[in-house]
């Protein structure tokens, strides 16, 4: 939804615009998050505040490409609105690109018109994205809650677990990024499908009963997964350069919707169901689909885009 609202958004406003609303709208809702009320001062307002505040802030992550009431939770909000004001400064300064200028001095094509002319373009987004999608969900967001309801470890452990494999995955992104500028997208995109598809289930085997065993488990997959989201948005603009944001963000946001929406839900019927290794079966068969839509991409290194 957020991807559509604001791909909408940049089409018609240009995308310096767009990415500057999204990061200001971020900003607004962690700040919003961090300063919020708690229940006993406000009753049940608190939790409507957080909630608005959360949605608000999830549909604008999706434009940019998903009990206490201690203070410390509020912190990284806080920090992460400080930090995003310098985001916005930056965004601000942007010059719009020269693509865009003109074409606004063109007739404005229909949205589904482009879709199929460029349905190529729009499968290969969909591909791509399900297993990254589905994968980034189940092992970076949602493993310390299944650890936790299903495995049984501590919620503090496994939550500190997630935070810990969280800081591998962000310290990881760069090299990845660096990696690809070199040999390209396509080789390290392939890598972090295959690398994927291949770790799930030793990693599904290593994860019992241990916070430690999450940490370890969760941080393998960490490896390989940040290697296709830190440069998946770049993937996206250099596979698509005549389709516009919101001809990217329709087939983006109904591969995030299907797939990445439903897999914490789909996680834990199919594990209660038929066992955890199903599920994990389900992860390396999307992981395969991405692959085969990477199969499909061109190589951009060194060419000219236009």
């Amino acid at each position: 939804m957020g991807g559509l609202l604001f791909g909408w958004f940049a089409d018609r406003a240009g995308r310096r615009t767009a990415m500057t609303v999204t990061v200001a709208t971020i900003v607004g809702a962690s700040f919003g998050i961090g300063i919020a009320p708690t229940y006993a001062a406000v009753g049940a307002w608190a939790s409507l505040i957080l909630l608005l505040a959360r949605v608000v802030q999830g549909l604008a992550c999706g434009g940019e490409l998903p009990s206490a009431q201690t203070f410390g939770w509020r912190i990284p909000f806080l920090l992460g609105g400080v930090f995003g004001l310098v985001a916005v400064y930056k965004r601000r300064n942007l010059t719009e690109s020269e693509t865009f200028t003109s074409s606004r001095r063109r007739e404005k094509a229909r949205l589904w018109a482009a879709i199929v002319e460029h349905r190529r373009q729009a499968l290969q987004v969909i591909g791509l994205s399900v297993g990254l999608t589905v994968v980034y969900y189940s092992w970076v967001i949602a493993a310390p809650a299944y650890a936790i309801s299903s495995l049984h470890i501590g919620s503090t452990a496994a939550l500190w677990a997630g935070v810990g494999s969280a800081v591998i995955l962000m310290v990881t992104m760069p090299f990845w990024g660096m990696l690809s500028d070199r040999i390209g997208r396509k080789p390290v995109l392939l890598i972090s499908t295959l690398g994927c598809a291949a770790l799930l289930f030793p990693v599904q085997f290593l994860v019992r009963t241990s916070a430690w065993q999450l940490f370890l488990g969760m941080s393998l997959a960490a490896v390989f997964i940040s290697a296709g989201v830190s440069i998946l948005p770049a993937a996206y603009a250099e596979m698509s350069p005549a389709i516009r944001a919101l001809g990217l963000a329709v087939p983006y946001s109904i591969a995030v919707a299907a797939f990445g929406g439903t897999a914490p839900y789909l996680q834990a019927w199919v594990g209660a169901e038929f066992g955890r290794s199903a599920f994990t079966g389900y992860l390396v068969l999307l992981m395969l689909v991405s692959t085969a839509a990477i199969a499909t991409l061109s190589q951009t290194l060194a060419k000219e885009l236009s």
